[in-house]
């Protein structure tokens, strides 16, 4: 069907390739903002509208990081309640994470601190 219509690859897929990429006005200023975090060591959160890029622009951005010296993750999940972002982003770095919220929330914040200081 693509060589039908003359196309290399399929239209509309999930995976674009950087160069690819449309960059608005809004997509360089966060684009901008997600290199200040990571030049600051910085916690960064993207956030927006479905549909609005957030995959594909941390996609991109992730191809352009020297992976031997930052570390990222990305959580997809836009449902998660303050307890459960902060369980996952523990499990993402293999630490367990305690019921009770307030202790969730200190070790959370013990692991960043920690991950700070490694460098």
């Amino acid at each position: 069907m693509l060589a039908f219509f003359g196309m290399k690859q399929a239209p509309f897929t999930r995976e674009i390739a950087p160069e690819q990429l449309f960059h608005s006005t809004s997509q360089k200023e966060a684009m901008a903002r997600l290199e200040y975090a990571v030049q600051e060591r910085q916690a960064c959160m993207l956030t927006g509208e479905a549909g609005m890029g957030k995959t594909t622009m941390v996609r991109a951005f992730a191809k352009q990081l020297e992976s031997s010296r930052t570390h990222y993750e990305y959580i997809y999940d836009s449902a998660l309640t303050p307890k459960l972002f902060y369980r996952e982003v523990l499990e993402r770095f293999g630490m367990n994470g305690a019921s009770r919220p307030t202790v969730l929330k200190r070790q959370y914040q013990t692991c960043l601190l920690d991950l700070y200081e490694q460098d």
